[in-house]
């Protein structure tokens, strides 16, 4: 009895385990043709967040060094100013990230009380807000690593 039950169970525990989610695109065999367009949909906004979410400490970092560089007091009046924005842009980066992501509603969620027009939109509006973010990310942490190097030559001539 116990090897008979054990047989059964094998391929659902199997299949729990090879996708943890639910929402992996090998389970969409038993998927709607809107479920399916729905997870393609998903997949390709979570493609851009995996893509930038790892440079968030990269921005906190790159704000972090440019903070050292306010107590300088060689720093000119828009030199300062330059490097306070741009640490309030690194910063704001960070923030939008985080924030899309606490915002951001489950796929399972959306599917209780949503029709299939309505996740797809909200899945399009989505798609189109965490491509700002990374817009937003990459732009503002190439323009303070940038300021970086023009600091870090200045920082080491004139201490």
């Amino acid at each position: 009895m116990r090897t008979i039950l054990l047989s059964l169970l094998m391929p659902i525990l199997w299949a729990a385990c090879a996708s943890p989610s639910g929402n992996e695109t090998n389970q969409n065999d038993d998927l709607s043709v809107e479920q399916k367009l729905e997870n393609e949909l998903w997949d390709q906004i979570m493609e851009v967040h995996d893509a930038v979410m790892p440079k968030t400490s990269e921005l906190e970092r790159t704000a972090n060094e440019l903070k050292k560089h306010l107590d300088r007091k060689d720093l000119s009046p828009a030199q300062r100013q330059e490097v306070e924005e741009t640490i309030k842009l690194l910063e704001s980066a960070v923030d939008a990230m985080y924030e899309w992501m606490n915002e951001l509603k489950q796929l399972p969620d959306l599917r209780k009380n949503q029709n299939h027009e309505q996740i797809m939109t909200y899945l399009k509006t989505e798609y189109n807000n965490i491509s700002t973010v990374k817009t937003l990310m990459e732009n503002s942490l190439e323009k303070g690593q940038r300021l970086l190097q023009i600091l870090e030559p200045q920082k080491e001539t004139n201490q």
